[in-house]
C-alpha cells in the first residue's frame, strides 16, 4: 500500500450488507479469517479513493489482516495505491460491509437478523465528513 494511503474509519454505525441494509454495529465482531469484507482507502496527497474487498487471513486480537481482492476492481491504475494480492492491516471498526450472503461469508448468514432497518441506495463509498 503506497505510504501515503489511509484505510478510513466509518461512524460507528456505518457499516451495511452487499444491499445497503444497515447492521448493527456489533455485526463488525463477527467477521474471522476466510471471510471477506469491504474497506474504504483514501490518498492523503492525491485525494484518490477506492473501496475495496478484501480476505480475512490473519487475526491477532484487534487487528485483522487481510488480502486485497480483485473484486470489483475495474481501474488499472490503482494498483499504484494498494495492490491486489496484498496483505494489508486494519481494525474492525474500518469495516464498512460485510457481504454475509457471499459464499465467502456462509458462517455469517445470522447478520441477517442484525438489520436496523436502515439502508443506502447505493453501497460501497462513505463521504468523509
Amino acid at each position: 500500500m503506497k505510504e501515503s494511503v489511509v484505510i478510513f474509519k466509518p461512524r460507528r454505525e456505518d457499516v451495511y450488507d452487499w444491499h445497503g441494509n444497515q447492521l448493527l454495529p456489533e455485526s463488525r465482531g463477527c467477521v474471522g479469517v476466510g471471510n471477506v469484507v469491504r474497506l474504504q482507502f483514501m490518498d492523503r496527497g492525491s485525494g484518490w479513493g477506492e473501496v475495496i474487498y478484501v480476505r480475512i487471513v490473519y487475526v491477532r486480537v484487534d487487528k485483522l489482516y487481510g488480502e486485497v481482492l480483485d473484486t470489483f476492481r475495474l481501474i488499472e491504475s490503482n494498483q499504484e495505491y494498494v495492490r491486489d494480492g496484498e496483505i494489508i492491516e486494519f481494525g474492525r471498526d474500518n469495516i464498512i460491509e460485510i457481504p454475509f450472503d457471499w459464499e465467502e461469508n456462509d458462517n455469517l448468514k445470522y447478520l441477517e437478523k442484525m438489520r436496523t432497518g436502515l439502508c443506502r441506495a447505493v453501497t460501497g463509498w462513505i463521504e468523509p465528513e
